[in-house]
């Protein structure tokens, strides 16, 4: 994969190479072996996630001010040139 990833195009493999890879793992029982555990780890992971929904963290709600504070009009100048 790393070699994917490589700053150069030229040093990616191809996707001939890249099936050439894939033909291979399908005979090694090793690789078989780890991407089996890794389908079941994530089964175990997805079946084992759960998400609790609070209502009122989908909810909007009004916040009431009777009055505004620090409320105050400023005046600023802006120069025409910046940083000279």
């Amino acid at each position: 994969m790393m070699k994917c990833w490589n700053i150069e195009p030229n040093e990616r493999p191809t996707a001939t190479e890249i099936c050439d890879i894939f033909a291979k793992w399908q005979n090694n029982d090793i690789i078989l072996s780890e991407l089996s555990d890794s389908d079941k780890k994530l089964l175990n992971v997805k079946n084992n996630e759960t998400h609790e929904y609070i209502a009122s963290h989908y909810k909007s709600s009004f916040i009431s001010f009777s009055k505004c504070q620090d409320s105050e009009i400023y005046e600023l100048e802006m120069p025409d040139t910046i940083g000279e």
